[in-house]
């Protein structure tokens, strides 16, 4: 809770440089653990994370939205994420479904 409480005090961008460390960082365990079903369903949240804090930050600086990457590719990525964790753990195939609508709901509106 404190870590949350000390992440929504700071700026958007000081919120996305911890959270593409964070992404990083599990990307990097992602090679070690391919098979590790936590690793891919947190890095598909954070790159929703990751997005909202972009769009806030280009909000805060009053500039338009400019997508770092397109949503092609971040779709294909989530699409990847998602056929992953579907194959480690086939019974929770709604869950990830429902979590990749979600996601997916973010990054078309960006």
């Amino acid at each position: 809770m404190c870590c949350v409480v000390q992440l929504i005090t700071l700026s958007a961008s000081q919120q996305l440089v911890i959270l593409q460390r964070e992404s990083d960082s599990l990307r990097e365990l992602a090679e070690v653990e391919p098979n590790c079903k936590w690793v891919w369903l947190t890095i598909a949240i954070l790159m929703g994370s990751i997005e909202d804090c972009r769009a806030a930050e280009s909000k805060s600086q009053s500039q338009s939205t400019t997508p770092s990457t397109d949503a092609e590719t971040k779709t294909k990525a989530l699409t990847d994420i998602f056929t992953r964790l579907i194959e480690l753990d086939p019974m929770r195939c709604n869950y990830y479904a429902s979590v990749k609508a979600r996601l997916m709901q973010q990054i078309q509106r960006k």
